[in-house]
């Protein structure tokens, strides 16, 4: 590296990648304290401690192991497989399955406590939902017990963090960490006594169902933390309001907690509604334009920026879900309905995407699926409201916003700033949609093709469902 033309002097620079970049293989500036593309991501960037001399191979260990979709091997490390064969031995339990799985968190507590910290540092930075001091003010309490909620959301903070490989051989820790966390999620005595962690382990066990590609196992898990939060009353308005609220900007408290879990939910089942077709009741949430843009103080917390503009995102996909499965008989109404929501929407676009693009990704991507799904709509539509005319324009919006995103990834796959799941439905409905264009005259759109697979190959080591998705695209 020049130090001469970063500016940066010898001692601002590590001499190895963080593990962020490194897990991801991404390129890291190697900056100290934090590199750039974890500050961009609002991640947590952490260097590997150089006194800790790298594990082993594999075959020298005599452990198990997997072959990510690279070809590298996914390496299994001493304890990772102890906690493997524990867990395993766990699930013959018959009776009394939570006692085991306790005993196997207290054993393997510096193996957890690792999967944790790459969490917070990950996936919660795209659905913010557990306050890390509560939780860990918790999990580090003197005890002899913990609650079986408790447990479910450490298996399932856990099982977010192993990675994915090629489809045909997975991960052995992933696979039974997803099979304890299954078992102990709908265990009948969890659910007789439902608390907001199991709710929260079930938001987040149904993110890694719709990674799996299980959209299906996806909707009936969320539908059943939904159930919980009626429960819990994480769906009540506060004082002075006749519906629930979007959590603004501002420092993340433990009350945060419910309402941005229950809004995980909302978000969720809409994006899960919009892959598979589930039906959903309409929020009937209408935000004024004028909150699109907001003034933020220095001590505002960037996730819950993010968090909000998902909730507004989502409020749009909604409307557009509402819209269009709903559609009135009238032809006019749905032009009007139509032209009204299509220019909000494109303002909201407008003021995220131009601001937020690499912090908001996840509202990006709920955004523009939403842009995405209306106007394939209308180019699809035989209503007699939308003229040739009408048709062309959404065709020339569809390859706008599709040029915006694939730009982003134009210079390689590993600088599109979002790479959650939400990202990769984006990328394979934005695919659909250029083979559609290409069906009605527009053939100039095949190099943005390539580079929206190649975007989407890049995200197939971690989510599942990246793989199905090319896999439809190879034959349909």
């Amino acid at each position: 590296m020049d130090v001469g033309k970063t500016g940066r002097r010898p001692s601002e620079v590590a001499s190895i990648s963080c593990c962020s970049c490194k897990e991801r293989k991404q390129k890291c500036d190697k900056a100290l304290p934090g590199c750039s593309r974890c500050g961009r991501l609002l991640l947590k960037c952490r260097y590997p401690t150089p006194a800790i001399p790298p594990s082993p191979p594999l075959s020298s260990r005599g452990s198990n192991g997997a072959s990510d979709c690279n070809g590298d091997e996914v390496i299994i490390d001493a304890d990772a497989d102890a906690l493997i064969q524990g867990l395993r031995c766990a699930a013959g339990q018959s009776q009394a399955y939570h006692g085991p799985l306790f005993s196997l968190l207290q054993k393997h507590k510096q193996k957890f406590d690792e999967m944790i910290e790459t969490f917070f540092s990950d996936y919660h930075t795209w659905v913010p939902i557990v306050h890390q001091d509560s939780f860990r003010e918790y999990s580090n309490a003197t005890r002899t017990d913990i609650s079986r909620g408790h447990t479910s959301l450490i298996l399932s903070m856990c099982l977010m963090t192993r990675p994915y490989t090629n489809g045909k051989v997975q991960d052995p820790l992933r696979v039974a960490l997803h099979k304890a966390l299954r078992r102990l999620f709908w265990d009948p005595e969890s659910m007789a006594q439902p608390t907001l962690p199991l709710a929260q382990s079930g938001v987040i066990l149904s993110s890694y169902e719709y990674g799996q590609g299980t959209s299906d196992a996806a909707y009936m898990t969320i539908c059943t933390c939904l159930s919980m939060g009626h429960v819990l009353g994480l769906n009540k308005p506060p004082p002075g309001h006749e519906q629930i609220q979007l959590p603004l900007p501002g420092t993340w408290t433990p009350q945060d907690e419910g309402p941005r879990t229950w809004w995980t939910m909302i978000i969720h089942e809409r994006m899960i509604s919009l892959n598979n077709g589930a039906l959903i009741r309409p929020l009937n949430i209408r935000v004024p334009e004028d909150s699109f843009d907001l003034t933020l103080s220095a001590d505002t917390d960037p996730l819950s920026v993010s968090f909000y503009y998902q909730g507004r995102a989502a409020a749009f996909l909604d409307q557009v879900l509402d819209l269009i499965r709903n559609n009135a008989t009238s032809p006019s109404k749905n032009w009007l309905g139509f032209q009204a929501l299509d220019r909000s929407l494109l303002n909201f676009l407008k003021s995220l995407v131009g601001k937020y693009l690499g912090s908001c990704c996840e509202a990006v991507a709920i955004g523009v699926s939403a842009f995405i799904y209306l106007h394939q709509w209308r180019l699809s539509s035989t209503d007699p409201a939308f003229s040739t005319q009408d048709r062309l324009e959404s065709c020339d919006a569809i390859e706008t916003v599709m040029k915006i995103i694939a730009a982003t990834g134009q210079n390689g796959p590993q600088n599109f700033p979002c790479h959650s799941l939400y990202s990769v439905q984006l990328i394979y409905r934005l695919l659909i949609s250029i083979r559609y264009l290409e069906q009605n005259g527009m053939t100039h759109l095949g190099n943005w093709a390539e580079v929206l697979v190649m975007m989407l190959e890049h995200q197939r080591s971690r989510w599942k469902i990246a793989g199905d998705y090319l896999a439809n695209l190879a034959t349909n």
